[in-house]
């Protein structure tokens, strides 16, 4: 066995919901191993909020004190799954995310970085969103269910109704299935009604659509950054041929076997490899 290894301490989370089933808003994830990176995809994840429900099953150690249930993962707000998420970028790959974009205003090329354990601080510490406005119809938060259904339903969506062609526009399709299951009658309100509403559903789930406002450095206009929490994990994830090399030169200058080398996470494998890129690695009796 190789010694002293352990995958580190699991991060905790407030989430901002939790369950209405029972009292669960403290979570904590688990690093990612070699093995959970195949077991993902490999950095080739088919991606979607099944994908996601996977991920969470799979590094969600505790949710309100005990381990969860795919079904309550699948109840969470959609904020509350994407700080999940972000947590477990952190945990497994390091805090800091790396951008580089294009200033809209003068071209400039923009470097940004974004911290998600700070990110994730803000949002366990922000205020309660505001009383919704009186006279809104009765609403909830989607959750990973939702957005599992709306994956299964959008391709078996009709065409666009006669003098409707924003209904063909998938982002439109997908908003209207969405306010089908979450908001109770929206079709009998006006759509300033219906706009007051996903307003509100934004504010009190701030989690849910993370767009960050950066400035540029040479014309000071602001610079919006989406943030997405699934393709951020994706794009971190070992691919499958990687973590073959890796298992090959660890188990050649350790003496390791496979189910030991992918019992480490990224970083910890990355810092063997140095060694033996430095000619430090040992491989006397393990």
């Amino acid at each position: 066995m190789i010694p002293g290894l352990g995958i580190g301490p699991a991060r905790p989370v407030q989430l901002r919901h939790g369950l209405a089933t029972r009292p669960a808003t403290a979570a904590t994830v688990r690093v990612l191993t070699g093995a959970d990176e195949a077991a993902l995809g490999g950095g080739n994840g088919p991606g979607g909020e099944h994908w996601v429900t996977l991920v969470l099953a799979t590094a969600v150690a505790e949710l309100g004190g005990s381990r969860p249930e795919p079904e309550e993962l699948r109840a969470l707000s959609v904020g509350d799954r994407n700080a999940l998420l972000l947590a477990l970028v952190a945990s497994t790959y390091g805090s800091l995310v790396e951008w580089v974009l294009d200033c809209p205003s003068c071209g400039e090329r923009l470097d940004a970085a974004v911290d998600l354990v700070e990110l994730l601080g803000d949002a366990a510490h922000a205020p309660a969103a505001p009383r919704p406005p009186a006279g809104l119809p009765a609403f909830r938060l989607p959750t990973g269910a939702d957005l599992e259904a709306l994956a299964e339903l959008l391709p078996a969506v009709p065409g666009p109704a006669v003098g409707d062609p924003a209904a063909d526009d998938p982002a439109e399709q997908a908003r209207r299935l969405l306010l089908d299951r979450c908001v109770t009658a929206w079709h009998t309100v006006d759509e300033a009604t219906v706009a007051a509403v996903e307003t509100t559903m934004a504010a009190t789930d701030p989690l849910a659509d993370i767009e960050l406002l950066l400035s540029c450095a040479a014309c000071a206009a602001p610079v919006p950054a989406v943030l997405d929490p699934a393709a951020e994990l994706a794009a971190r994830l070992t691919p499958h041929r990687r973590l073959m090399t890796d298992v090959h030169a660890l188990a050649l200058a350790y003496g390791w076997t496979e189910p030991e080398v992918l019992a480490l996470p990224a970083p910890r494998r990355a810092g063997y490899l140095t060694l033996i890129a430095d000619g430090e690695a040992w491989a006397g009796d393990q």
